[in-house]
């Protein structure tokens, strides 16, 4: 408690964003609107060996992202749909690093952590029914996320550097590795980055197969990977001699397989 409020609803200190978000929203379904997007950026303050503030942007959704209408059926908001708004806004912000990696947290039933140059800065997920329930809010499948600030900050005041428009056509392979069920997407796409050479784009899975046919807790990952030179066309020896490389890391660091051999 502060030892001189404002007034007595503003004694304390606040640890969260979302009692205030789900108020809000509690309110507004009251009133009859249900399909909200919803967000606040504050300061929390947490004590550790002693107390700390941090600056935090913090959002709920809820409800259908697009009503039922002559073109289509409702569709609701989702776990998905809340990462692609997370997404969405680091794009915005030209900050591509942006990552998930699974992950437990208090405030969730299920959800991931937000990462930015491999560093965690935030959570998102579907918050906990036990927390609404305690704040008396009259919603299901509420989906949230709480972002620190200050890494976003840091990375916004860097200088923005331009390339030129590579005129060279890109080359894409895929691989379909089958692995055990707990080896995270992002991590092999961090293997394959790093081995993927010089001309190396971009790497994201296309597809997640899972059947009994792979064994006992495996799946089956295709990823997309992609490669361009600045200075040339790539031959398709240069291409194979790169694969060979991240198949033998993916092999190594992950004990995977290539689903064809």
């Amino acid at each position: 408690p502060m030892k001189n409020p404002l007034s007595s609803a503003m004694s304390h200190l606040r640890t969260s964003l979302f009692p205030g978000l789900l108020q809000t929203l509690n309110h507004n379904i009251h009133s009859g609107f249900n399909h909200l997007r919803l967000f606040e950026i504050g300061n929390i303050y947490y004590r550790d060996t002693e107390y700390t503030e941090q600056l935090q942007l913090v959002g709920i959704i809820h409800g259908e992202m697009q009503s039922e209408n002559v073109h289509g059926e409702a569709l609701p908001h989702s776990f998905y749909t809340l990462k692609s708004y997370i997404s969405g806004f680091f794009a915005g912000l030209n900050l591509p690093e942006l990552s998930f990696k699974t992950n437990k947290h208090n405030h969730y039933e299920y959800g991931v952590s937000i990462r930015y140059n491999q560093s965690e800065i935030g959570y998102c997920g579907k918050l906990n029914q036990s927390i609404l329930t305690v704040l008396d809010i009259d919603a299901k499948n509420v989906f949230g996320f709480q972002i620190d600030l200050k890494q976003i900050i840091q990375a916004m005041n860097q200088s923005i550097k331009y390339e030129s428009i590579i005129p060279f056509p890109k080359v894409e392979r895929d691989l379909n590795f089958v692995m055990n069920e707990d080896i995270e997407a992002e991590d092999v796409i961090l293997s394959i980055k790093n081995a993927g050479g010089a001309n190396f784009q971009s790497a994201f899975p296309k597809n997640i197969f899972r059947h009994k046919s792979l064994g006992e807790n495996k799946k089956s990952i295709t990823f997309n990977i992609m490669f361009q030179s600045p200075s040339k066309t790539l031959e398709e020896a240069e291409i194979n001699s790169v694969i060979n490389d991240i198949t033998a890391t993916i092999e190594k660091d992950f004990s995977a397989k290539l689903r064809d051999q």
